[in-house]
């Protein structure tokens, strides 16, 4: 484990993390494999409690391939935002697309959209709340009148 001492104070410790080592191997990002093919990978990766799923959010600071994923293995879907690659292997990414894509893989209904890219614009009450299907651009603006 990690251990710091607050202001400094030997008799304020203080435990900020846990070290790799034998024991606590380093995350396997998406089937990624480990160290030290993967040493541009860093990120944070949950565990199920009483389970075996995981939530993960990675990084991938690879020069010319720099990438951020949100992924729910439960669900298998992801936002995956920069370099689009499908997952490494050995340290090696195949390109799969460029700009942000979000990729569900189920077939549940997906969630009324909750924040778009375009800056915010001033509108009236909406006429329904009709998310799907409809052809009536959404609001940025979290803040409705």
């Amino acid at each position: 484990m990690l251990v710091d001492f607050i202001e400094g104070d030997i008799d304020r410790p203080v435990v900020t993390g846990v070290l790799y080592n034998g024991s606590h191997p380093t995350p396997d990002f998406s089937g990624a494999g480990s160290l030290p093919a993967n040493k541009t990978l860093s990120g944070i990766k949950s565990k199920e409690h009483q389970g075996g799923g995981y939530n993960e959010l990675l990084f991938d600071d690879t020069p010319g391939e720099v990438r951020a994923k949100l992924s729910s293995e439960p669900g298998k879907t992801q936002l995956n935002q920069g370099y689009l690659a499908h997952p490494r292997s050995n340290g090696k990414a195949s390109r799969a697309a460029t700009a942000s894509s979000s990729e569900p893989t189920t077939t549940a209904p997906s969630a009324p959209p909750t924040a778009c890219c375009s800056p915010p614009k001033r509108r009236t009450a909406p006429a329904a709340n009709n998310w799907l299907g409809s052809t009536r651009k959404a609001s940025c603006n979290p803040r409705l009148p």
